[in-house]
């Protein structure tokens, strides 16, 4: 597989072009699709609900128009009927009890619906014709479609009511007409339910159909039993019945009476069911549901359409990307061939001599210009570095010269500072001694005679026994005896030792491990740890040095740690006690490197590999 890296310009241009301009072009049409498509399900489910709330209130208008002149011609006509007899009592042929008394019989023969009545109430609320004796002359003004009736006396009432032994309160509608001789509110009452054979279909069916959605939507009113009140196709047809029609949608409608659902639906002469969505409320009162619905896939028609414009445009824009991404890339990658074929026939005689022409004012051409100019910088570097090398041999030469001296130089000082060491140690400690000794004898015969003399005397004493002191410490430093007579440990006990009692510094051994060295290494190593020491406390200004010896697996680990004020921006390879240092581990084939510690100071850290430790 060829990798990203190994592409030609061209392709590269050409692949990142397309991968850029399909990402965008896809994440815009899926954000326009999700956006059409929300607006366009926002706006089909607005439609459906309008509609069926439109199509819902329609029928309980026609409903309550129906109703409404239902009871209005029954109640008119028994108040013409009241009103008959009282003109019959006023001529005398009857009297007015028995006019009330026929009139009453006449009314309470007449039921509305299934088990509506007529009843009268008087101004006051008190009931004065029931078909239920129990209630006549009782005050029923407590109600408030009661309290509306007398008010009102004339006209068109809705209420809920609640019969004795029901469970729940049903609607109820009556048109009330007044005959004020008597003081009778004429009453014409039912349930609304009961008045559902009173509505005329076709009044409402040209309303109903001419609603219509996309291309095969539309309206339509079912009852309870799965009869289809209305319908554009199925109209008379009863759902449950028929074993061909799917019926669990319509079942769903009926458990939750209102809503929306999609539901899979085949119609005549169609070779498969389609999703359609159903919006629905229902009539209680007449077990009617008022339904609007739509197939899913006629939704969204525009989206189809505007699905196929993008992948139109699409395509004719990926065609016109490789086209231009063609011409760039030709223009990019043609003058770059030219200079790379020229740069091939240039030849390896003498290349920093080779010139390109500039064949260009743009970019191309820029870059020419500077491959120019840096050829120009190569030759001259080319110049330059023959020189420093004819030079670099030269001084090369002397430095092998110069190393050579310096290290017998070293050796040589070795032995020296060991002499002088030995020379203080054998001749001078022990000459102070004895002047020290003749200095106690002076003390003791001018202590009586001249006390102040014998106090000038003590203090001479005590400043060569101070010298004969410092004597040792040079010797011991300058010719470690110690170190051979007592090994490295109890050697570097000593440096701190030293170091505590000339100066204010702690200084602190832990040594986990002994390393067994011969006496030249071990001097060497003595040496080492010594002008670390003696670099911390003289550059540093500690308060604290540390002297670590570890053992791992395959080394030996020393480290001199102090909490001064570190090395700062100077390079350990300057001085000449730093110097030594380094030279003295690489004869000993050694690691010594200096480090900035992490809080404050420095760490000298010496590595002996096992196998060149001893």
């Amino acid at each position: 597989m060829i990798s990203w890296k190994n592409l030609r310009i061209r392709h590269k241009l050409m692949a990142g072009y397309l991968t850029l301009f399909i990402a965008s072009i896809t994440a815009g049409s899926m954000t326009i699709y999700l956006s059409v498509r929300k607006t366009i399900e926002k706006n089909i489910e607005s439609e459906l609900n309008n509609s069926t709330n439109a199509l819902f209130n329609l029928v309980r208008t026609s409903t309550s128009l129906s109703i409404k002149s239902h009871l209005k011609a029954v109640a008119e006509k028994n108040r013409e009927i009241v009103s008959h007899y009282y003109t019959l009592a006023l001529e005398g042929k009857m009297t007015q009890e028995e006019a009330k008394q026929q009139a009453a019989t006449i009314l309470l023969s007449q039921s509305i619906g299934k088990s509506g009545y007529l009843y009268c109430i008087n101004s006051y609320g008190t009931v004065t014709l029931h078909p239920k004796s129990a209630i006549l002359g009782r005050d029923v003004s407590n109600f408030n479609f009661v309290q509306e009736q007398i008010k009102k006396k004339e006209g068109y009432i809705e209420y809920q009511w609640k019969n004795p032994g029901e469970t729940k309160s049903r609607s109820k509608a009556l048109y009330m007409s007044f005959f004020k001789p008597w003081d009778w509110i004429i009453s014409a009452s039912s349930y609304r339910s009961e008045f559902r054979d009173l509505i005329q279909v076709e009044d409402i069916r040209s309303n109903v159909l001419s609603m219509t959605f996309g291309r095969t939507g539309y309206s339509y009113i079912t009852d309870g039993r799965g009869n289809t009140i209305i319908h554009p196709k199925m109209e008379g047809i009863n759902i449950f019945a028929k074993e061909n029609i799917p019926s669990n949608f319509f079942r769903t409608m009926l458990k939750k009476k209102h809503g929306k659902i999609i539901y899979s639906w085949k119609n005549p002469g169609e070779s498969a069911p389609r999703e359609k969505l159903v919006i629905y409320h229902y009539m209680p009162e007449f077990d009617w549901i008022v339904a609007s619905s739509s197939y899913v896939d006629e939704f969204y028609a525009p989206l189809d359409t505007v699905g196929r414009i993008f992948f139109a445009i699409t395509a004719v824009t990926i065609i016109l990307v490789i086209f231009l991404t063609f011409k760039i890339s030709s223009s990019i990658t043609t003058p770059l061939a030219r200079l790379m074929n020229h740069l091939e026939k240039s030849g390896t005689s003498n290349p920093f001599t080779k010139r390109l022409p500039v064949i260009a004012g743009d970019e191309i051409g820029t870059l020419t210009t500077y491959f120019n100019t840096f050829m120009d910088r190569l030759e001259q570097y080319s110049r330059d570095l023959e020189l420093e090398i004819m030079e670099r041999k030269d001084a090369e030469k002397a430095l092998l010269g110069s190393e050579k001296r310096y290290r017998q130089a070293l050796e040589m000082g070795d032995s020296i500072r060991r002499r002088i060491g030995q020379n203080l140690h054998d001749d001078l400690c022990p000459h102070l001694l004895g002047i020290e000794g003749y200095c106690r004898v002076l003390q003791k015969r001018v202590e009586t005679a001249s006390p102040d003399d014998s106090q000038r005397v003590e203090n001479i004493r005590q400043l060569i026994s101070d010298a004969a002191r410092k004597a040792r410490h040079l010797s011991r430093g300058l010719c470690p005896a110690h170190l051979v007579a007592h090994g490295l440990i109890s050697a570097l006990e000593e440096i701190c030792h030293n170091v505590e009692a000339f100066s204010r510094i702690r200084c602190r051994l832990d040594a986990r491990a002994d390393i067994p060295l011969e006496n030249k290494l071990k001097t060497h190593l003595f040496y080492i740890i010594q002008e670390a020491v003696h670099n911390a406390v003289k550059h540093g200004e500690p308060d604290n040095i540390t002297i670590t010896i570890t053992e791992e697996k395959s080394l030996y680990l020393v480290t001199v740690d102090d909490d001064g004020r570190g090395m700062g921006e100077t390079s350990p390879s300057r001085g000449m006690g730093l110097k030594i240092m380094t030279h003295r581990t690489r004869r000993a084939a050694w690691n010594i490197v200096w480090e900035k510690r992490a809080a404050r100071g420095t760490r000298v850290k010496i590595t002996l590999p096992k196998g060149n430790a001893s």
